[in-house]
């Protein structure tokens, strides 16, 4: 069987059906319009008055029943002009439910008969993406099976490339992370601040603004410990002085002060403690800090 020729014995060739214009004759119709237009004539115009009323009612209400009753023999005589295309409908939509039926029979089938050569192709090629994956050292979350592999437009040689593109994008793109870590663990060390914070930005920002922020945030330190020295002169040139929980000016024996006990309960990492430790040291504040049971114990 050549290409052009098909399984189905039917084609356009097979339809023929002849269309014939409906016609529809009003033999007394010219009459009609006669008794109608001198109808219209007689009564047009008329005026209802008490000695006319109720021939007047009776007149509306013939012309109504007359009215009506053309419109019914006119729907009538239309409905059998549509038989022969009702029937004619009716007749092709058989055929084509029969020719459905019978394709869609067949194409639960190829599907069925797809998903399973699909499930077949990924048997055979799965044993081989995993043999690749653990060449580049990576797992199957990192670089997962695309199913369209089991597609038989998809040939071995190109999944094998598909495979290790996508592994090596992976591992360059791992080194680059490593690197930018790397970089900031540096930079943190360089400028004597904690760098668990920054890391955690690389994961929505790029390696330059992260170490921006970084600067800005040493220069932030910086400025916040020279206010404070500022701040401690200040204080001390005030002449004042912690006796009990009380701050006196020494120059007047003054209580300008009064020292406030506080009861905080926080969650914090250690890195965000050791921050909070550094504050209350260079702010001369002292007290005693209780770890909850059941915390992890922090120096």
């Amino acid at each position: 069987m050549s290409e052009e020729e098909s399984l189905v014995p039917i084609n356009k060739d097979d339809f023929k059906v002849v269309v014939k214009p409906a016609s529809i004759e009003f033999e007394n119709g010219q009459a009609l319009d006669k008794i109608v237009d001198d109808m219209a004539k007689r009564y047009t115009g008329l005026v209802v008055t008490t000695k006319n009323y109720k021939e007047s009612r009776a007149l509306k209400s013939d012309l109504s029943k007359v009215s009506k009753a053309l419109n019914r023999y006119r729907i009538d005589k239309s409905n059998e002009a549509k038989e022969p295309i009702e029937d004619f409908k009716n007749h092709v939509d058989a055929l084509i439910k029969k020719i459905d039926a019978t394709s869609h029979g067949l194409d639960v089938q190829i599907k069925q008969f797809q998903e399973t050569a699909r499930k077949n192709r990924q048997a055979g090629l799965y044993p081989q993406y995993l043999k690749i994956l653990d060449t580049y050292g990576v797992t199957e979350e990192q670089v997962s099976y695309n199913p369209d592999y089991n597609k038989t437009t998809w040939s071995y040689p190109r999944m094998v490339r598909d495979i290790k593109s996508r592994c090596e994008s992976f591992v360059k793109e791992q080194e680059m992370q490593k690197e930018m870590r790397q970089t900031v663990i540096s930079q943190a060390k360089k400028l004597a601040i904690g760098s668990e914070p920054f890391l955690d930005q690389l994961k929505t920002k790029s390696l330059s603004d992260v170490l921006t922020n970084m600067e800005n945030y040493k220069q932030d330190l910086i400025n916040i410990e020279k206010e404070k020295t500022e701040r401690r002169k200040e204080y001390e040139n005030a002449n004042h002085k912690v006796v009990g929980n009380k701050v006196i000016d020494t120059s007047t024996s003054e209580i300008v002060d009064e020292i406030h006990t506080f009861l905080l309960k926080i969650s914090l990492t250690k890195y965000q403690y050791d921050n909070l430790m550094r504050y209350l040291r260079d702010n001369g504040i002292e007290g005693k800090i209780t770890k909850l049971k059941g915390n992890s114990d922090v120096q």
